[in-house]
């Protein structure tokens, strides 16, 4: 995969955090080859992998960076920073997107200037979670998942998820990114979500139905119920307090 540039620069980049992805992300790199948007640039924010992601990254043509202080905000917001185009989009590695995602994405900012972000639900890959009860759910899953969030977006409370989303480069770094403008500290958890919480409050979020990306389940497990219940405190501090964690 080559980056291709119009004009000596790059419209869009693709940012991908990585850890220990050898499984995962080669799926995820072939799908960029297949994109019928050609000019754009990959990278892929490894965050100290042990494993062969980064030389499978690297085979992909990806450009690599490391990131070897833990954890995903920090190496989401590695990968931004090293981005040179004046869009930025974001899926992880074990994600696989359609061939015309970055079309879609391109399309989308350039129809309207005032648009600060755009992000599109995500499928579950079939019998990916490690629970079988979970991969009988999975349809109704993701149902759920896009009406949550067609209901918060039409609330004014936009509820990114990092696998797909995209950013004009200028507002990202104006918010303060994957870290708190307010100390500068790191997400700790649910960075995507509070990304998008300030990118709206910056100025105009859109929810792009048609920009569905297929992601893995295998995270998801007989525990699924608890995930509510533990980011009670996560969002009474977002909505509520329109705090940070």
């Amino acid at each position: 995969m080559k980056t291709r540039e119009v004009e000596g620069c790059c419209p869009i980049s693709v940012v991908i955090p990585a850890l220990n992805e050898e499984e995962e992300i080669g799926e995820c790199l072939e799908s960029m080859h297949q994109q019928s948007f050609p000019y754009f640039e990959v990278i892929v924010a490894d965050n100290g992998s042990t494993d062969a992601t980064a030389s499978i990254a690297r085979m992909h043509g990806a450009h690599v960076i490391e990131e070897r202080e833990r954890g995903i905000a920090r190496a989401r917001q590695a990968g931004f920073e090293a981005a040179r185009g004046e869009i930025i989009a974001s899926t992880d590695a074990d994600t696989v997107v359609p061939a015309n995602w970055i079309s879609q994405i391109h399309h989308a900012f350039t129809e309207d200037p005032t648009l600060c972000a755009v992000f599109g639900p995500f499928h579950l890959k079939r019998g990916s979670s490690p629970d079988p009860r979970i991969n009988r759910l999975i349809p109704y899953l993701e149902r759920l998942v896009t009406s949550y969030h067609r209901g918060t977006t039409a609330l004014g409370l936009p509820q990114f998820s990092g696998t797909n989303f995209a950013v004009r480069k200028g507002v990202f770094f104006q918010t303060g990114g994957f870290r708190s403008p307010k100390d500068g500290h790191y997400y700790r958890r649910s960075e995507d979500i509070q990304l998008g919480l300030k990118l709206h409050r910056a100025g105009k979020v859109r929810f792009l139905e048609s920009l569905a990306v297929c992601t893995s389940a295998r995270k998801i497990n007989r525990d699924l119920w608890k995930i509510p219940i533990s980011n009670v405190p996560d969002y009474f501090s977002f909505f509520v307090r329109n705090g940070e964690v």
